[in-house]
Order: C-alpha cells, then sequence, then structure tokens
C-alpha cells in the first residue's frame, strides 16, 4: 500500500497547467447566461465611471459568441466527411481496407466507443472542439472491472467475462493538473488526473462537504498501475500544506502504456488562443459603446444660473435674488413639472455628439472581423503537404482557400491520433494489427466542371506511365464522389487498376503489331502490301430494318 501524501505535495501543477484560463475560455466558448452572470469578473471598471453606471453596464451588455460559432463551424466542417479506422488487409497497398479481427467488437466500439452510445465521430467530434478551444483533448482507454469473477485463463474466457470489452471516454483538460511527457514516444511516464466535487447526497443534506480525489498514473514492471488518493474537508476549513491525503484505492493493468491519449493540435491551429483574447476585447468595447449610448439616451437636464447680483443699470427678479434656486433643480423637476428661472438663468438638455461613438463601432467591426479571418492566420501557419506536388496547376488554385487548407491539416492530425487509439486497444486485446484510418481528407472546392475539364485536358497529353493514369483517375473518383465508404473507395480503385491494366495490354499488342508491320512488310502482290490490290469487302447485310416491299397481311376472319 503507497503511502499518504502531503497536501502541497499531491497539488502541484504542471507549469503548463492554467485552470483559470481553462475557465475563461469555456466561458467565451458557451456565452449566454453563463458569461453573463459573471460579467463584473470580465468587463473592468472604467476610470471615472459612476458605481451605478457600472453596474448597469454589466446588467446590459450581451456577449456576442462569435467564439462559439467559429470553433463549432470548423467541426462542422471538418465532419461532414466520415471517419472510420479499418485493418489494412494488403501489405502493398495499407488503404485497402481488410476484415476487423473481432467482428462483434469493433462495429460495436464504432458505434457506441464510451458504453453509453456515443459514437466514434461524435466523440472524434468532442475532442477535436476541446482541442480547438484550449489546444489539448484528452481520452482515457479502460476496460471494465472483472477482479471480482475469477481470473480467466485464455482469451476466450476473457471475452466470456467481458474482460476485453475496451472503451473510451473524454477526461477534461482542467483535470490533468500535472505530468511528464515522453516527448519521443508520445505517451504519458507519469500523470496525476484531479477531481473536486462538492454534493448534496440527500434532499436533506447540505452541500457541505467538498472532495477531492488525486489519481496517480505511473509505470511499473512494464504495465500501468494507478493509485487513488481522497480528502473532504469542510469549504470554511480547507486542508492545511502538511495535510496527509490518504490512499483511497489502487490498482494494475494490462496496458503496456498509460492508457491516457493525449490529442495536441500545433499552435498555428489553436483557435482558443488565437480569438479568445479577441471575444474578450470586442465584448469589452461593445459593453462600454452600449453602456454609452444608454446613459445618453436620456438627455441630462442642465440649468445655467444667471448672475445673483444684477449688472449696472438692470434690474434683478425675485428668483434671481434667491441663492439656493439652483440646487435641487431635478427635485423642482420631479415635483412640479417646469422649473421658474430667473432673468439670466437658461435651461436646457445636453448630449454627445456621437463622435466617439463612431470610433468606437468602427474598432468592434475590425475586432469581429479578425476573428472571423483566424482560417486565415491558420493557414499561414500549416506547412505544404507533399500530396499538393502532385496537383495540376488548376488545382493548385485552389491552395488560395484558407478553409481547404485548415481542415485538410486537421484531418491529418485527427486520423492520426484514432489510428493511434485503435492500437492501443487492439495491442491490449493482443492482437496484432495494422489500422489504416479513412476519410476526413478531401476538402477541395473544386467544382464539377472543373474537374472535368481538368479530366479532358490531361488526356490530350501523352504522358507514358500507367501508374499516373491511374492515381490520376483515382483522385478524380475522390474529387467527384466524396465521401464513399472506404470499401467502396477500394472495389473503384481496384477496377480502375485493372481497367488501366487491360487498356495497356491492348495498347502494347497494337504496338507490337505496328512494329512488325514495319520491320516485316508483306511481299508484293499480297494483300495490304503496298501497290498491291485492296482486300475484297464483305458482303453488305441488310438489316431488317430496311425498307423493302410491302406485305399485307391478311385480316384475321371473324368467327
Amino acid at each position: 500500500m503507497p503511502s499518504p501524501l502531503r497536501y502541497d505535495t499531491i497539488t502541484q501543477t504542471h507549469p503548463e497547467y492554467d485552470g483559470a484560463r481553462f475557465e475563461q475560455i469555456e466561458d467565451l466558448y458557451e456565452g449566454g447566461w453563463r458569461i453573463m452572470r459573471k460579467a463584473e469578473k470580465y468587463l473592468p471598471k472604467l476610470a471615472l465611471e459612476h458605481k451605478e453606471h457600472y453596474e448597469t453596464r454589466c446588467k446590459t451588455a450581451a456577449y456576442m459568441p462569435y467564439f462559439g460559432q467559429i470553433v463549432d463551424q470548423f467541426g462542422a466542417d471538418l465532419f461532414a466527411q466520415p471517419l472510420s479506422i479499418q485493418p489494412a488487409s494488403d501489405a502493398d497497398n495499407p488503404n485497402t481496407p481488410g476484415d476487423v479481427p473481432d467482428k462483434e467488437f469493433y462495429p460495436e466500439l464504432a458505434t457506441n466507443i464510451d458504453n453509453t452510445g456515443t459514437t466514434l465521430e461524435e466523440m472524434a467530434g468532442t475532442l477535436l472542439t476541446c482541442a480547438l478551444k484550449h489546444r489539448r483533448a484528452y481520452l482515457m482507454i479502460d476496460s471494465p472491472d472483472v477482479s471480482a469473477v475469477e481470473p480467466p485463463a485464455n482469451l476466450a474466457e476473457e471475452d466470456e467475462v467481458g474482460a476485453r470489452r475496451c472503451y473510451a471516454y473524454e477526461v477534461e483538460g482542467n483535470q490533468v493538473i500535472d505530468w511528464k511527457w515522453d516527448s519521443k514516444a508520445k505517451r504519458f511516464e507519469w500523470v496525476i488526473i484531479a477531481t473536486k466535487e462538492q454534493e448534496r447526497l440527500t434532499p436533506e443534506g447540505k452541500r457541505d462537504t467538498i472532495r477531492e480525489t488525486y489519481t496517480i498514473w505511473k509505470m511499473d514492471l512494464g504495465v500501468a498501475i494507478w493509485t487513488r488518493y481522497a480528502i473532504s474537508y469542510d469549504p470554511d476549513k480547507p486542508p492545511k500544506a502538511e495535510t496527509l491525503v490518504q490512499v483511497e484505492a489502487e490498482g494494475s493493468t494490462s496496458f503496456d502504456r498509460i492508457p491516457l491519449l493525449r490529442f495536441e493540435l500545433p499552435k498555428g491551429l489553436w483557435v482558443g488562443n488565437k480569438i479568445g483574447p479577441q471575444a474578450l476585447e470586442h465584448w469589452r468595447r461593445r459593453s462600454s459603446l452600449v453602456g454609452a449610448e444608454g446613459r445618453s439616451c436620456v438627455a441630462v437636464p442642465v440649468i445655467s444660473l444667471g448672475p445673483e447680483l444684477p449688472a449696472k443699470g438692470r434690474a434683478t427678479s425675485e428668483v434671481a435674488e434667491n441663492p439656493n434656486r439652483g440646487r435641487d433643480p431635478v427635485g423642482q423637476f420631479e415635483k412640479q413639472g417646469f422649473v421658474v428661472l430667473g432673468h439670466e438663468d437658461k435651461a436646457e438638455f445636453i448630449e454627445p455628439l456621437g463622435h466617439a461613438y463612431e470610433i468606437i463601432d468602427k474598432q468592434i467591426e475590425g475586432v469581429r472581423e479578425s476573428m472571423f479571418s483566424v482560417n486565415h492566420q491558420m493557414a499561414a501557419s500549416i506547412r505544404p503537404s507533399a500530396t499538393a506536388l502532385g496537383r495540376s496547376g488548376l488545382s493548385k488554385q485552389k491552395d488560395e482557400d484558407k478553409t481547404t487548407k485548415v481542415l485538410s491539416a486537421l484531418g491529418r492530425f485527427v486520423r492520426e491520433f484514432w489510428r493511434s487509439v485503435y492500437d492501443v486497444i487492439a495491442n491490449v486485446r493482443k492482437e496484432a494489427v495494422v489500422w489504416v484510418p479513412h476519410g476526413l481528407d478531401g476538402y477541395e472546392t473544386d467544382d464539377r466542371e472543373q474537374v472535368l475539364e481538368e479530366a479532358i485536358s490531361l488526356q490530350a497529353v501523352a504522358v507514358p506511365s500507367q501508374t499516373f493514369r491511374k492515381e490520376h483517375a483515382k483522385r478524380m473518383v475522390k474529387k467527384l464522389l466524396p465521401g464513399l465508404p472506404p470499401e467502396t473507395v477500394a472495389t473503384i480503385s481496384d477496377e480502375i487498376d485493372k481497367g488501366i491494366e487491360g487498356e495497356q495490354e491492348i495498347r502494347e499488342l497494337t504496338q507490337d503489331v505496328q512494329k512488325d508491320m514495319l520491320e516485316n512488310p508483306p511481299e508484293p502482290g499480297t494483300p495490304g502490301a503496298p501497290g498491291a490490290p485492296p482486300m475484297p469487302k464483305a458482303p453488305t447485310v441488310k438489316s431488317p430494318t430496311t425498307k423493302g416491299p410491302k406485305v399485307k397481311s391478311p385480316k384475321p376472319k371473324a368467327a
């Protein structure tokens, strides 16, 4: 049994961990009532701003959820195409899907990956959304606890008790508080996952207890092991640094690595880092504008008092001689509806001219446009892929479509991550499988007319390469029929290979005949030789539709 740990030891966080930023990004993403409740946290009080004006501004400044719209749009566009993970059947062509080793488990895994009905694509979309917001997302792979039954003796018994029925679920990024990452192997050497709850156990009870758990994962003798520490306390009496956190449970697994996988995007594709500050700036500027406009909608009454002593040669009124007449003009407006003015007193309403509002409005619009141009910023950080070199000049013009570049890059990261997920699952199930991800790879915006024009123009170019013709035909199919299942794509690919190979055989036979005619011309007088009479034509046979004498058919006799 591991020893207890001090509270200040187990609660240490990684230098890259930022729980406050995680919460802020979630607020900006969700928006709505969630962020409105925290308006005073995000909208600072302006210089010389009256307290009542500030409170009114916080209540009336609605947040525009552009952040969430942009993130969700990337996810929707990316998963407009299906994602599937299939085993490779041909070592020479790994893109050809093969048969899964377990025809019951893997199809069910794709439709119910977390044992709660979540599909593979739904889970992939959830992780992508989290990574777009926070750059990283985490997936835990687990299997049912069968410690209460007798240990299985073989794979068949493991399947019978469900020990090999792996599943996966998301771990929130703010729960992974500290870790050591092996950048070469792309896995954790150790990691700490923390949770904090303040539940109400019964309707008669109160939320008067906070419970914290800290699960430490590490490797021991080639397998992943875990230890869970837990502590409960009164919210008014938090633990001290030297308080010992006791061990609650521990266990060992059959995984040869810590089964927490990290899906990480490069900084160039981290949407939250690019537009999060802009979304906050947009809200602050807009709240200032709306607050100022709200105050100017009610014009402020102002009274300019004339002199209390009359000028030389002028008399003064009884009202003007009253030195207290200007102390409470607002009260007089409210009580009587009018004000009695002196001889040179003047009453008017003042309001801003609006020049500052125009400037702020233009700045707000500029911030909004900058947020929606994030795909251009992200595309600039993507290095050209090797596949772009094989495109035609017409297709390369489409590289100017920044969204296409970004979606293609995101698709590569998603496919690679889920290939590694299936590798871990197959490994713990003791299955040797080469997994190949399919989908999320065709986002070019070429229209059908351009694709067909490109195909026709290339036919006029005599490229003496069978491989070129095959690859070009396959890419044309993907452009014309995007989103096909991998099995259908593999069938079409085989048919293209066989068809082009057959055409090549006919072409080679024709070339051999022509070459033989040149090298061994026929003797003079032989049909087909130069100067020889032409070969006799075959007799023409009239088709049944040829017109001939009309023959009247006999009319049937009446019965």
